[in-house]
Order: structure tokens, then C-alpha cells, then sequence
């Protein structure tokens, strides 16, 4: 049996790729073809080595994956040699529930890897290895609703913050639906599961406007650079709700018009089609000279440390990381009677009913 990959250059999308195309040729016969998930742009993709080029951005990962799945045909092809083409794929489709969940989605993450945004990124791998710790050889097919229970009941005896239980769950969510769509299993598991409503499943940490004004104090004092830096940079996050990507590169020259930031958020890459327009009030205008002095260029990993010391000198035990400051503008605007809907325009939300979790955290306040 003769097995291989080949580019259906004929058959471009309208995105401009083309389908990777497993071909099996059993002898003095026709060969069958075996369509993949995979789509590239024609260029990258050489007919003649059967194998991706320089240029598709992920050649060597792209490679891997067609690596895995030739291995896999042939596999099954030297466990049964009496199959013929038809029936080899027929058993590659039947067993594909089998292939081990870990495999199959870091296949996907790492073909994805330029999709993503870097935080978003890491945050799919350490869910990954958390569900690696719980069982290594969990294979798709056994992922069902008492699997999923097993799972969030283990991340409960281990005492992982809810948050971190429905990142895992939602990143399982998200492979065993990609697994579903290209009928490796049968069911998705999660039409009979919920994972639990944000509302329920996240504990938004933010600082109240006392500990704003405590942290503002601290500029006075000799903290040297570094700390300096993520503090000038948390502040200014707190009065205008802007990511620590967008703080990275926010020059007060090029993203203040007026009293209003405008700008491009970093995100994804799709977000250049989303342009925010927030307000600025006195207090994060007095911060752009610190902002010129002290950019931020402390590690992402760094920052979470950085906050934590921070939060020490102001005697405050909350688990802050740089992304609290999200929470603190958005909680802290609904607060002082800004509209829900509005809030959610001004942290780039594309659903409201994201930004209604701070509505209700808000509301639990006045009980």
C-alpha cells in the first residue's frame, strides 16, 4: 500500500487555500483519497518532497501534523494488510475516538500557536498539562459527561480556584468540539454537561478606590525601576481598563485625543477592526509623564510577583494579578453610575452579558 500527501492545488477556497489530500494506492489499483483538516496556501506546499515549505509560518508543526496522520495510515495498514484503501480509511475514521486527548489538542494549539494571542496561548498549555497530571492516556472517546465530573471533582480536591477549573473545562470544551466537527467522536460530550456561568465559575479580585489611592502614594517612594514600572503601568490600567499588551505599547502622544484614549487593542488579530474610545479622567492623564519615564517591560511572568509585592506594602491579601485592573475599572465605573453598556464598549467587550458579571459583583455589594 503506497500512502501519501499530496496538495489539491485545483480546488483553492476562497480563502486561498487548498486541502492536504491523503492519497492510498493499493497495487493495479485506483487510488482513494482521505480529505484532512488541514488548508494551506498552494506556495507552501511542495507536490514533489510532499511536504510543507518555508513561508506557511508553522512549516515545521504543519509537518508534525501530516507526519501523525501518514503514521497513523500506515499503521494501520501493516496491522492489517488484507485491508484494502477503502476500508483502511473507514477504520482510521472508527478509530480516530481512540487517539489520546493530549495529543490530539496539542496538535491543534501548536498549529494555532499564531492565532492566538501569547497569553491566551499559555493559558490553553497550562490547562493542558493540569489535565495531564490527571490522566495522561485520556483518549477522546472517553470523554463523556462522567468524565467531566470526575474531572471538575478532582480540580476541587486539589483546590484549584474556580477560575482555573473553567479555563480547564472550557479548554476541554473547546477540543472535543474540534474533535466533534471532524467526527473523530460521535457526541459532544458537553451537550449534556455545564460547565457553569461565568458569574458562578470566576472570582473577579479588583482594588476598591481606598487601595487605588494607597497605591498612588507609593509613587512618592524609591522603588526602583522595575517596581516602579509595573505600578505606573497597574494604576493607569485601573483608570482606563487597557490590557497589559496595550499598556506595553500605549505612548501618550499617539493614543490620546482630548480627554479620550483611542486605540487599536492587541488581542487577537483580528481586533484591528474594534477601536476603542475610553475616557480619561485627571487621574490617569497625571500618570502619562511616568508612563514616558517607566515603560513596561517587565516580563508578563515577572508582573503577578511585582503586584504581589506591591500589594504587601499597602497590606492588601488579595490575590492581584495585572489583569485585576480590568476588573477594578470596570467594577469601580459601574460603581460610580456609568451604564452597563457603555463600560462594555469601553473594555472591547463583544458580549454584553461578558461585562454583566461586573453588574453583579456590583449589586452583591449593596446586600
Amino acid at each position: 500500500m503506497n500512502i501519501y500527501a499530496n496538495c489539491l492545488r485545483y480546488r483553492v477556497k476562497k480563502n486561498g487555500k487548498a486541502p492536504i489530500i491523503i492519497f492510498l494506492r493499493e497495487k493495479g489499483k485506483d487510488r482513494v483519497k482521505y480529505t484532512t483538516s488541514i488548508e494551506i496556501e498552494p506556495q507552501y506546499f511542495s507536490n514533489s518532497i510532499r511536504r510543507f515549505t518555508k513561508g506557511s509560518g508553522n512549516m515545521t508543526l504543519y509537518n508534525n501534523r501530516l507526519d501523525d496522520i501518514l503514521r497513523r495510515f500506515q499503521e494501520l495498514a501493516h496491522k492489517h494488510p488484507d485491508f484494502s484503501a477503502k476500508e483502511l480509511i473507514l477504520r482510521y475514521d472508527n478509530k480516530g475516538s481512540n487517539r489520546l486527548f493530549l495529543e490530539y489538542a496539542r496538535n491543534l494549539l501548536v498549529v494555532d500557536r499564531r492565532k492566538l494571542a501569547h497569553k491566551t496561548w499559555k493559558m490553553y498549555q497550562h490547562c493542558l498539562n493540569l489535565i495531564e497530571r490527571f490522566d495522561p492516556e485520556m483518549q477522546l472517546v472517553q470523554i463523556n459527561v462522567k468524565k467531566l465530573e470526575m474531572i471538575r471533582e478532582w480540580m476541587i480536591f486539589k483546590n484549584y480556584s474556580k477560575t482555573y477549573q473553567h479555563h480547564v473545562l472550557t479548554t476541554i470544551k473547546k477540543y472535543t468540539r474540534a474533535a466533534f466537527k471532524e467526527k473523530l467522536i460521535e457526541m459532544n460530550p458537553f451537550d449534556g454537561f455545564v460547565i457553569g456561568g461565568q458569574s458562578d465559575s470566576l472570582e473577579k479580585e479588583w482594588n476598591t478606590e481606598s487601595e487605588i489611592q494607597q497605591l498612588k502614594e507609593l509613587l512618592n517612594k524609591d522603588l526602583g525601576q522595575r517596581l516602579m514600572s509595573t505600578l505606573v503601568h497597574y494604576l493607569h490600567s485601573c483608570y482606563t481598563g487597557l490590557r497589559a499588551v496595550d499598556e506595553r505599547t500605549f505612548d501618550p502622544k499617539e493614543n490620546v485625543e482630548g480627554n479620550f484614549i483611542k486605540i487599536t487593542p492587541s488581542k487577537t488579530q483580528n481586533s484591528s477592526e474594534i477601536r476603542l474610545v475610553i475616557p480619561l479622567n485627571q487621574s490617569a492623564k497625571e500618570l502619562h509623564p511616568y508612563l514616558t519615564k517607566y515603560k513596561l517591560k517587565v516580563k508578563h511572568a515577572r508582573l503577578g510577583d511585582d503586584l504581589k509585592e506591591l500589594m504587601q506594602m499597602i497590606n492588601c491579601d488579595k490575590h492581584i494579578t495585572f489583569h485585576c485592573a480590568r476588573h477594578t475599572f470596570a467594577i469601580n465605573s459601574l460603581i460610580r453610575g456609568a451604564p452597563l453598556e457603555v463600560v462594555s464598549k469601553w473594555l472591547g467587550h463583544t458580549q454584553l452579558k461578558t461585562t454583566q458579571i461586573y453588574a453583579r459583583i456590583v449589586e452583591s455589594l449593596s446586600t
